[in-house]
């Protein structure tokens, strides 16, 4: 079994969209006009 690693860096811009679903991407489009800060660990 592999150990499990967690990547210790806060992100607080959107991530890159290659990969996600669109419906995710939406979500950063809302919080962004929202002016809502999002933070991604």
């Amino acid at each position: 079994m592999a150990d499990l690693y967690i990547n210790p860096n806060l992100y607080t811009t959107r991530p890159d969209p290659e990969g996600r679903l669109g419906k995710e991407m939406r979500i950063y489009d809302l919080l962004e006009r929202l002016e809502i800060p999002f933070i991604r660990v």
